[in-house]
């Protein structure tokens, strides 16, 4: 299947918000979370795109320009470094999309504006009940540096 990954714009905003549905239903089903949501569009507008936005959203787009994945993040700050940080809020892909490298080409894209921005890494947390989820990360190159309960936070560090 062919595809392209772009930042996302406001006029995807119907999209991001069924993106966020789809991966609290996940998470749900999962069994390991609540997967309570309590945003809507208007609030997703207003916190994404705006002239100082909290998050950033990633798509992948299939030939139809349908959305098949997406990657919400944002990026922090820590001052014992003095480097910002990338913190992958959730990546998503349609079910029927899955196993054909677009979470590696996501990730791929992430890393790019992570290292154009000078970031020391990009961390995100998980369930140790998604074993899918587990090979994947640890695939990528990922490690996992902290494990509370059945929460497991991965990162990937950057050399340069």
């Amino acid at each position: 299947m062919n595809y392209k990954i772009r930042e996302a714009n406001e006029l995807d905003i119907d999209h991001i918000f069924q993106f966020i549905l789809k991966k609290a239903e996940f998470d749900r089903n999962l069994g390991d979370s609540l997967g309570l949501v309590t945003t809507n569009k208007e609030i997703i507008r207003k916190t994404m795109f705006n002239d100082h936005p909290y998050a950033k959203v990633l798509l992948a787009i299939d030939t139809n320009d349908l959305p098949i994945g997406i990657a919400i993040y944002h990026f922090r700050y820590s001052s014992f470094t003095g480097l910002p940080s990338v913190w992958l809020d959730d990546l998503y892909i349609e079910p029927s999309d899955r196993g054909i490298g677009l979470g590696k080409n996501l990730m791929q894209s992430l890393i790019a504006i992570a290292k154009e921005n000078n970031a020391s890494d990009i961390s995100w947390i998980a369930s140790d009940l998604n074993e899918s989820a587990k090979k994947f990360y640890d695939k990528i190159g990922s490690r996992q540096i902290q494990k509370n309960g059945s929460t497991i936070t991965y990162q990937l560090t950057f050399t340069s």
